[in-house]
């Protein structure tokens, strides 16, 4: 529902590094600097991530789920969108 622009596309690359990378990696293969400390995180590019809604998506980083926490104080409705645009490109 935001609409995307080279600019948003950077706030969600930015977003990502900052909430995403730790645990999900550069490249969203679950190869982020924290799976050493924590249960390793799922590869984005899964068939079972794939297929997920962009609303499910939404969702997730919202509430959370198993091991992720919710980010929803830390990132903004509008971000979270955004972030998702941004994974897509992984």
């Amino acid at each position: 529902p935001i609409p995307l622009s080279a600019q948003t596309l950077q706030q969600g690359q930015v977003q990502y590094t900052i909430y995403c990378r730790p645990c999900h990696g550069i490249h969203a293969e679950g190869n982020g600097t924290l799976t050493t400390a924590f249960p390793k995180a799922p590869t984005l590019h899964s068939g079972k991530v794939r297929e997920w809604s962009d609303g499910r998506i939404y969702h997730v980083i919202t509430m959370g789920q198993n091991a992720m926490p919710a980010y929803r104080y830390q990132v903004a409705p509008d971000s979270r969108w955004i972030v998702i645009a941004d994974s897509h490109r992984r």
